[in-house]
């Protein structure tokens, strides 16, 4: 092989490796501040987040009124 097809190969190779690398989706911490409203429905069914019980943890404050 010559050194122009090393070189090549090489430079494509650190160039795409990166890209599939990278770390897991994390998921979306929320707080769920509600009283009145079916928080075991809520938390089953947002599969993609994260419920934490401390609101300075949270990503998304979710605050619900009557």
């Amino acid at each position: 092989m010559s050194t122009k097809r090393i070189i090549f190969i090489l430079i494509l190779f650190l160039t795409i490796s990166p890209i599939f690398s990278q770390e897991k989706e994390s998921k979306l911490n929320i707080f769920l501040n509600c009283n009145f409203c079916d928080q075991s429905y809520i938390k089953q069914n947002l599969e993609h987040a994260e419920f934490v019980r401390d609101e300075n943890f949270a990503d998304v404050y979710l605050f619900f009124t009557n």
